[in-house]
Formats: C-alpha cells, sequence, structure tokens
C-alpha cells in the first residue's frame, strides 16, 4: 500500500507560519513551500519521515518534534539523496536517563511537548563527511560521532556549533 501525503488545510496558520519560517531561514524560495508542506496520513510527518521513526525507543509514546526540525531534515535528505536512519528521536525523560543522556538533551521535549534533536545513522566515513558536509547547510548544531550525526534545532541552547562526543 503506497504513502497517502496531502496537502493541509490552507487554514492552518499556525503550521503554514513555522513551515514558511523554516523555509525562508534556509535561505529557500517561497515556491518551494507546497513541496515541503505536508500533512500526514499513515503516520508521514513529512514525505519520507513517519512519526513513528522520531518515536522514544522505550515505547512511551512520545513522538512529537518540532516543524522545523522535521522540515529541515527532510530538505537534508533530499540534499543528500539517499535515505537517512534515525536512531534517535524524542526521548521521554525516564529513557533519557536509562540510557546514560544529557540532562539538557534536545531529544526531551520542552514545555510545547516537541523534541527537537535526532541522531542519524553513519556507519562510514565517507557518508559520514558528506552528511556534515550538507547538514551544515541546515542545522547551525551538529555532534559527531563514530556511529551517528546528531543534529538539533534546540533554540534554547548556543548556535552555530559543532562537538565530536
Amino acid at each position: 500500500m503506497g504513502r497517502k501525503v496531502i496537502l493541509l488545510n490552507k487554514t492552518d496558520r499556525s503550521l503554514r507560519g513555522a513551515v514558511f519560517f523554516c523555509l525562508f531561514s534556509v535561505g529557500l524560495d517561497k515556491r518551494l513551500f507546497h513541496k515541503y508542506y505536508y500533512c500526514a496520513m499513515d503516520d508521514m510527518v513529512t514525505k519520507n519521515f513517519s512519526r513513528s521513526e522520531f518515536a522514544c525507543q522505550c515505547g512511551c509514546g512520545a513522538d512529537q518534534v518540532t516543524d522545523e526540525l522535521a522540515i529541515k531534515l527532510q530538505l537534508l535528505r533530499d540534499l543528500l539523496g539517499k535515505p537517512i536512519k534515525i536512531t534517535s528521536g524524542v526521548r521521554c525523560l525516564g529513557h533519557n536517563i536509562d540510557i546514560g543522556g544529557s540532562k539538557n538533551s534536545s531529544h526531551i521535549p520542552k514545555d510545547d511537548g516537541k523534541g527537537r534533536a535526532v541522531d542519524i545513522a553513519c556507519d562510514n566515513s565517507p557518508f559520514r563527511k558528506n552528511v556534515i558536509c550538507c547538514a551544515t547547510e541546515y542545522f547551525n548544531r551538529i555532534g559527531i560521532h563514530k556511529k551517528f550525526i546528531h543534529l538539533d534545532t534546540d533554540e534554547y541552547k548556543s548556535p552555530d556549533v559543532i562537538w565530536v562526543y
């Protein structure tokens, strides 16, 4: 069964505004708006990412990410021209503690109930280099590990940083 993706109702002003802001903040032309402005049916958040890919791995049901994160991740995937595997998306506080995550992790939902970070699988150097080069087009907070790349859009933390685990 194919994916069902439809255009959001144009009266949903808050989401339209968030999408416009995300696209313009990365310097994209407004004509591309409709290419990324999708409403998910069958669990889809963007054209290539499902809500279940962002879900907390403990099974608690936490799976909400900011529109900015989802859109930028989709833009990155489009730029790479290859699928991206999310290894860690939203984390509830309990799961974050269980795996030894940072106390102020951007994976943990803020007061709005949405996570602001993902880790994506990177198991070889050429792909890692390509991801890092492309990710800097859209993300200003990047963490590099030998097995994954951390990307976040956490407006509560210092921008323009790249770190190594």
